[in-house]
C-alpha cells in the first residue's frame, strides 16, 4: 500500500490523459505539487499516529490509516478537479503517515527476538513490491492503445488499485492479535500472556513464554517510574537515554534517504525515451525486492544491523562516484548520446539498487525497535515523521534544483555525505540490537561499570512473577 501510493504517482502524472484532463501540460510546479503534498500528508499523518498507537493500540492505527486511505483512494480515482486530487493525496499520505509507524512497531513487539529482523523485513519488501506493482501498472497503462472512451481509465484505474489492500489490510486485521507489550502497557497481563501463547506455543517453550511476559512487564514498571508525572512526549528528550535512543532509531532513516537511492531511477537522463525508461524502471523495482529477501533472510538477523550498512555505506558511495564518471561522458558536444555511457550508467543503477536493498534497505524501519515501550509510539511517530518522511520531503525538493545547477556533479555529493558523515556516525553512534530482546535493548544505554546479560529474559526464572501473572493457568497453553 506504502509503496503502490508513493509509486504510481510519477506514472499519473506523465500520462498525457491526465495531463489533458486538468490541462496541466506545461505547470510543472503543479505537478510537482501533486506529487510532493503526499509527503506533507505522511509527515502529518505519522506524527498524528503518536497520539493513536499508546491509546487505542497498533492494530487500530493501522486499520484506521487503511480506512483514511481508502478515502483518500477515493477522492484521487474520481476527481474533476485538481482540488480533488490534491486533497486526496494530501488524505493518502496522511494514511500512509499512519500506517509507517504503527506496521513496523507492531511487527516488532509481536516478533521473537531471534527473528524479528526477519519480519520488520517485510517492511522494506512491501514497500517494494508496491512499487514493482505501480511501476508495471503504470507501463501497461502508458502503452494503451489510444481510445477516447478509455483515455480517464488509464490513470484512474491505476489509482483505483490502491483500494484493494488498503480493504484487505482493514478487515483482515480484525483476526489477528494485539501486540501483547501494548496489552501490558493497558494492564490486560492476562491477555498479553494468551496473546504470546497463541504466537509462540509449540509444545514446550511454556517457561520461555513465562519469562517473557515477566522481563516485559518488570521493564514497563521500570520505565513508569522514570518522571512518572511528565508526557511521554516530554520525557524522551529528558531522560538522556531515552532521547539517544530515539535518534538511534531516527538516524537509519535519515541516512537512507541521504544514499541517494531516489536519484538512480532517472532513466530520461541516460537517454531513454519514455516508454523504455517506463520499462527500464519496471525492472528497476522489480530488482529491489529480490536483494530485500535475501537480506532478511540470510543477513539481517545474522550478521546483524551495523555490520550490512557500514559495508554498504563505502560500496554505494563508490558506485556513485562511478556513475558520476559515467554521467559526465553521457552526452557528447552536440548532444548526441553515448550508447555505451548510457548502457553502463543503467547498468550501475541497477547494482547500485542491490546493493542498497542488501544493507540499507530494511534498516530505517528495523532500528524503531530500539525505542522504550513506554515512548515507542511517540518516539517511533517522530523517527519516521522526521528521519523518513520530512528528510524525503528536502531530499525531493532539493535534488531536482541540484541536478539543473551542477548536473552529474550532484552525485559526488552524495559519495561525500556517506563517506564524511554516514559512516562515522554509525560506526560510533549507531547501537547493534540483533538477538536482544526489546527489552533487554535497554542494556545497551547503560553505564559500561554495570555490565548486564544481553538476554535478560534468561535471568527472569530467579524473579517474582509480575502481577496478574500467578493467576495464569496452564491450562492457557492449549
Amino acid at each position: 500500500l506504502h509503496g503502490y501510493n508513493s509509486g504510481v504517482i510519477s506514472h499519473v502524472i506523465s500520462n498525457p490523459h491526465f495531463n489533458a484532463y486538468f490541462k496541466t501540460e506545461d505547470k510543472a510546479n503543479v505537478l510537482g505539487a501533486v506529487v510532493s503534498v503526499f509527503a506533507g500528508g505522511a509527515v502529518v499523518g505519522s506524527l498524528a499516529s503518536g497520539l493513536l498507537l499508546d491509546t487505542y493500540g497498533r492494530r487500530f492505527t493501522i486499520q484506521a490509516g487503511a480506512v483514511i486511505s481508502i478515502l483518500g483512494v477515493i477522492l484521487q480515482a474520481s476527481a474533476v478537479r485538481l482540488s480533488m486530487m490534491l486533497v486526496g493525496r494530501i488524505i493518502s499520505g496522511l494514511a500512509i503517515g499512519m500506517m509507517s509507524v504503527g506496521v513496523p512497531l507492531y511487527l516488532m513487539e509481536c516478533a521473537y527476538e531471534t527473528s524479528r529482523g526477519f519480519l520488520l523485513g517485510f517492511v522494506q519488501l512491501m514497500i517494494l513490491v508496491g512499487f514493482v506493482a505501480s511501476s508495471w501498472v503504470g507501463y501497461a497503462a502508458h502503452n494503451a492503445p489510444p481510445n477516447v472512451q478509455l483515455n480517464a481509465f488509464t490513470w484512474r484505474f491505476p489509482i483505483a488499485i490502491a483500494a484493494v489492500p488498503a480493504v484487505f489490510i482493514a478487515f483482515a486485521l480484525q483476526w489477528l492479535p494485539e501486540s501483547p507489550r501494548y496489552l501490558i502497557r493497558q494492564g490486560m497481563t492476562e491477555q498479553a500472556y494468551k496473546t504470546m501463547v497463541k504466537l509462540y506455543y509449540d509444545g514446550a517453550n511454556r517457561e520461555i513464554i513465562q519469562r517473557s511476559i515477566q522481563e516485559i512487564s518488570q521493564q514497563w514498571k521500570r520505565e513508569c517510574q522514570v518522571m512518572p508525572a511528565v508526557s511521554d512526549w516530554v520525557v524522551m528528550w529528558k531522560v538522556p537515554q531515552w532521547r539517544a535512543r530515539v535518534f538511534n532509531a531516527a538516524l537509519p532513516s535519515v541516512f537512507t534517504q541521504f544514499t541517494g537511492i531516489s536519484e538512480g531511477q532517472i532513466y530520461s537522463d541516460l537517454g531513454r525515451s519514455d516508454a523504455v525508461a517506463l520499462m527500464y524502471s519496471a525492472f528497476y523495482h522489480s530488482v529491489a525486492p529480490l536483494a530485500v529477501i535475501i537480506s532478511m533472510t540470510f543477513i539481517i538477523d545474522s550478521a546483524g544491523r551495523r555490520k550490512p550498512i557500514l559495508w554498504g555505506t563505502p560500496a554505494l558511495a563508490a558506485l556513485f562516484i562511478i556513475f558520476a564518471i559515467i554521467s559526465s561522458q553521457m552526452r557528447s558536444p552536440a548532444g548526441e548520446v553515448n550508447k555505451s555511457a548510457s548502457s553502463a550508467g543503467v547498468g550501475m543503477m541497477f547494482l547500485f539498487n542491490v546493493i542498497f536493498n542488501l544493507s540499507w534497505g530494511p534498516m530505517g524501519w528495523t532500528y524503531l525497535e530500539v525505542i522504550p515501550l513506554r515512548v515507542r509510539g511517540k518516539g517511533g511517530a517522530v523517527a519516521v515523521a522526521v528521519g523518513n518522511w520530512t528528510m524525503n520531503v528536502i531530499v525531493s525538493q532539493i535534488s531536482p534544483q541540484a541536478m539543473d545547477a551542477i548536473n552529474w556533479k550532484y552525485y559526488i555529493f552524495y559519495a561525500i555525505f556517506m563517506l564524511v558523515v554516514t559512516f562515522p556516525s554509525v560506526w560510533f553512534y549507531i547501537k547493534e540490537p540483533m538477538g536482544m530482546s526489546l527489552e533487554s535493548i535497554d542494556k545497551l544505554w547503560q553505564d559500561n561499570s554495570q555490565p548486564e546479560s544481553r538476554n535478560s529474559s534468561m535471568e527472569l526464572g530467579k524473579r517474582s512473577p509480575a502481577p496478574g501473572f500467578e493467576h495464569m493457568h496452564a491450562e492457557n497453553m492449549a
